[in-house]
């Protein structure tokens, strides 16, 4: 199966044919790596955690589990948000100060922790809780 790329313009001979760089390269690696005894669940599991570790800059080093991708998968859809902003605050009142950061357990969805860097102020934000879930508005700037 080929896929275009989006800068490939259409005509009739390609009619039938679809084409993605990243199939097409994911292929490729397939075969490549294949040869060197990993599984393809392996290989595709490395290659999409690179992907993700790539495209926030380290922020995501493992969006899969190895246990993730099975024989039986057959495709993921994924995408990557990387939000580079800042804090709406003032040099006089940030809203996050350095020493207010201290490292304490971040609970994960499957019950186990992990030590990470927290932040932490003393300021009123707005908060709701809904059904099954909490929401906190932390304002950055230029937001409107």
């Amino acid at each position: 199966m080929l896929v275009w790329p989006a800068t490939h313009r259409y005509d009739r001979t390609s009619r039938g044919k679809v084409c993605s760089p990243l199939s097409l390269q994911t292929a490729m690696a397939l075969a490549a790596e294949g040869a060197s005894g990993r599984t393809r669940s392996e290989i595709l599991n490395n290659r999409i955690n690179q992907w993700s570790k790539q495209q926030t800059e380290g922020s995501i080093r493992e969006l899969l589990d190895p246990k993730d991708v099975t024989p039986a998968t057959a495709a993921f859809l994924i995408n990557a948000l990387y939000f580079l902003g800042e804090w709406e605050g003032t040099a006089q009142r940030p809203m996050f100060l350095s020493d207010n950061t201290r490292t304490q357990d971040f609970f994960r969805a499957d019950g186990s922790t992990c030590a990470v860097e927290m932040m932490s102020n003393k300021r009123e934000h707005r908060y709701a809780e809904l059904d099954g879930f909490r929401v906190l508005e932390l304002p950055y700037a230029g937001a409107d």
